[in-house]
């Protein structure tokens, strides 16, 4: 079978979700050449219609992958970690063990944008948690909360916190001090909270020139408050230092090449960079000029070529700092008067504003792209303390094909690190098959037919191009490029839909179109554009290029307009999206009997099977057999993206992952030849070796090869196959007795039947047995 997604003007809101359901659900397109209106020959060895029913659901098993490390918040050997599918996370001993937060608390993980520390809506300090409550609606917040784990309790403090909005648009808020009961928030503003309220300090910094970029940081006793701010006209800054409940007067210190600040118990920490030489310092808090400074580098480090960001814990500094024209971030921990570069090659550091840890602390990401908390050594080397849980990566995009089904999923591996593969399962009695890895490229669609697997890379636009990798079971067998701005929508066989046109597996193509939706090597084309009422359709077989194609004759009433897309079939039947009246709507239509079922309002067909199709309705997915003599619903599936094979099989991706089941009471006919890749000539001496592809699993068989008066020249023997692809056989010329034959054209013949006994594989078109040419050249 094949998928094509829906082009991006497809419905009204609710049928919108719909077509997003398009993007990852296999169809396929199938016709007859026989007048539409003349009466059908009952396929050989098929089954009667009936109810379908539901077999046993199998489950493609999750994979367990490292988590996205976020660390909200720590203090001492505790902390707060955002989860990736829980609300959030708690450790008391350093990430050994982990228990889920209170309900009531809402963390979110580095707020600060920019890079540097990596700031959470709450912070620690001595063992408890302290944080901001986001309003119900809008962007501000509600108040402020603070948790004792060591108690349960959970407090909250009501407190009106309009978002922060610098240069007119909205950021978020977050705290970036907190000593005991008073906290400092990104915008400056210091509040202390007790009593059931929250109360704004206001401390009386000193006048300085106007300033930008200020920070405010808390000694540890919370009684003081320094404030940085940058000159706006040269490389200097001010520390603006005075009591946090306002009354005396603070004292301004203009510091030259002042980069950033922060402060720890009652020491001021500070960077200070200048055209040759970049140093951190640290002073008592009441007189900052009278510091001891540690030379970082050597060069031009002014405020004008980098920007700066600096934390503490006990003891130490942590510096980060990037280069404003680009050219990465340096970092540097300062310890004793010595300063350590760290971040080995490969590495990404974050520091953590930890500043009551015992070391300091920082998230340091491999090259596998797996993210450690750990405490930093005093030569700046890192020890890993944990890890984020591991999550469970559920599969996505089901695609069916013929007893197998492949589906994308993240998986972790060294030094390759989490990447989301394309993957395929065998299906059997008993279930689901191991799984087998195709390819770990970022692909953006995967369709699957027969044997036969395409995956387009990279994301389709208007400049540029994407390419089509092929796969024949699990080996690539090439590729070729999509061409600007075409999706991926169909694989039958050997045949792709890229776009509006089609393209082989082997890269050749094909002078049709613009194709709406192609069964094997048959295209429907339209003779004009979307917006004309009086277009019309034809059936056009590219393997047979000389014969002319058979008209589609689809119903036309007044207003009627069909458009490009909302096009399946499988077989006899085509579904045709068309307007009417305001509407959205798509037709059933049985090309040998002319019947036509219209699916209107919410409900869409997203999967068309051997003479069933799969509805979306308004809250789920059913199974409508299109004589009209049963119905099945989907009740599992619910909207969640829906696949088949064409067959007896149904796929659905929901949020738990991808599911399947066998489908049972709905009519079966024989499997049909999808498309065959032969050279059309070969020298005597060499050997021809032909692909089939056929719409369902087939028995073991043979290759019949005549001459043009029907005389058999050599028989080749088939494997069974369960993809219904049939690989192997080969041709060096001879008949029977092993004689070379002379030179000339030769008929072959597919003699297979369908492994579930509806009958002898045909052609494409249903008409008869499955035959093409092969001309016999004479030895080069």
């Amino acid at each position: 079978m094949s998928s094509h997604p829906p082009r991006p003007t497809f419905r009204r809101p609710v049928a919108a979700l719909a077509a997003l359901l398009l993007t990852a659900v296999l169809t396929g397109c199938g016709f007859e050449p026989s007048a539409p209106h003349s009466t059908p020959a009952p396929p050989a060895g098929g089954n009667g219609p009936g109810v379908p029913t539901l077999g046993p659901v199998s489950s493609v098993p999750d994979l367990h992958v490292p988590g996205r490390l976020q660390v909200v918040a720590g203090t001492a050997d505790r902390f707060i970690i955002a989860g990736d599918q829980t609300p959030g996370r708690y450790s008391a001993d350093n990430g050994r063990s982990w228990q889920e937060l209170p309900a009531e608390m809402v963390v979110r993980a580095d707020l600060q944008r920019g890079g540097g520390p990596s700031f959470g809506s709450y912070i620690g300090y001595q063992g408890t948690f302290a944080g901001l409550v986001p309003a119900e609606e809008g962007s501000g917040y509600r108040g402020l909360q603070r948790w004792d784990p060591d108690t349960g309790q959970l407090t909250f403090y009501p407190f009106d916190l309009p978002a922060m909005v610098p240069g007119g648009e909205a950021e978020p808020l977050y705290p970036v001090d907190y000593v005991g009961t008073t906290m400092v928030l990104s915008d400056g503003r210091i509040l202390r909270f007790g009593d059931g309220r929250v109360e704004q300090l206001t401390p009386n910094f000193a006048a300085t020139p106007r300033l930008d970029g200020l920070r405010t940081a808390l000694t540890k006793d919370g009684a003081t408050a320094v404030r940085l701010g940058y000159s706006t006209t040269g490389n200097y800054g001010y520390l603006n230092i005075a009591p946090t409940t306002g009354g005396a007067a603070g004292k301004a210190y203009r510091i030259p090449g002042l980069l950033a600040m922060d402060v720890s118990a009652f020491t001021v920490h500070y960077l200070v960079g200048t055209g040759t030489t970049l140093r951190a310092c640290r002073a008592n808090a009441d007189t900052p000029r009278n510091a001891t400074c540690t030379k970082l580098a050597d060069g031009d480090y002014r405020r004008s070529r980098y920007d700066a960001r600096l934390t503490t814990s006990i003891g130490a500094t942590q510096a980060y700092l990037v280069r404003r024209s680009g050219g990465g971030t340096r970092q540097w921990l300062v310890r004793e008067g010595r300063a350590s570069a760290v971040g080995a090659p490969g590495q990404r550091w974050q520091w953590l504003p930890l500043r009551d840890s015992g070391q300091p602390m920082a998230l340091v990401t491999d090259r596998a792209g797996v993210t450690m908390a750990a405490e930093v050594n005093r030569n700046g080397t890192p020890s890993p303390l944990f890890s984020a849980p591991a999550v469970a990566a559920h599969a996505l995009d089901g695609i069916l094909a013929t007893g197998r089904i492949t589906y994308q999923q993240d998986a972790f591996s060294n030094p390759a690190g989490v990447r989301r593969s394309v993957w395929t399962r065998m299906l059997g009695a008993h279930g689901l098959g191991s799984a087998q890895p195709l390819t770990d490229r970022r692909v953006v669609a995967v369709r699957a037919s027969a044997a036969r697997t395409v995956a387009q890379r990279g994301r389709p636009g208007r400049r540029g191009t994407t390419r089509i990798d092929c796969y024949d079971g699990g080996k690539r067998t090439g590729s070729f490029p999509a061409g600007r701005g075409s999706w991926l929508r169909t694989l039958n066989g050997p045949y792709a839909l890229v776009g509006d046109r089609v393209v082989r597996v082997d890269g050749k193509r094909y002078d049709s179109g613009p194709v709406l939706a192609l069964f094997g090597s048959q295209v429907v084309e339209a003779s004009g554009a979307e917006d004309s009422a009086s277009r019309r359709f034809q059936i056009r077989d590219l393997e047979r290029p000389d014969a002319e194609p058979v008209p589609l004759e689809l119903p036309q009433p007044e207003g009627r307009v069909y458009r490009d897309d909302g096009w399946l079939a499988w077989k006899d039947w085509v579904v045709a999206g068309y307007r009417e009246g305001g509407g959205y709507d798509q037709l059933i239509y049985d090309r040998r009997t002319g019947a036509g079922i219209t699916v209107t309002g919410d409900d869409e067909v997203t999967a068309l099977g051997d003479g069933w199709a799969a509805v979306t309705t308004a809250t789920t997915t059913e199974i409508r057999v299109l004589d009209g003599s049963g119905t099945l619903p989907l009740t599992q599936a619910g909207r969640g993206a829906v696949s088949t094979d064409g067959g007896r099989t149904v796929a659905w991706t929901d949020e738990s992952g991808v599911r399947v089941a066998e489908l049972s009471g709905l009519p079966v006919s024989a499997p049909r030849l999808l498309g065959v890749i032969a050279p059309p000539t070969f020298a005597g001496g060499a050997v021809w070796r032909p692909q089939f592809d056929l719409t369902q699993a087939v028995r073991a068989g043979s290759i019949e090869i005549r001459r043009t008066d029907g005389t058999l020249v050599r028989t080749l023997p088939t494997r069974a196959s369960a993809q219904g692809s049939i690989r192997g056989p080969a041709w060096d010329g001879t008949d029977t007795s092993g004689k070379r034959v002379p030179p000339g054209r030769y008929g072959w013949t597919l003699v297979v039947e369908g492994a579930d006994g509806s009958g002898a594989a045909t052609a494409v078109d249903g008409s008869g047995p499955a035959t093409g040419t092969v001309t016999v050249t004479a030895a080069g």
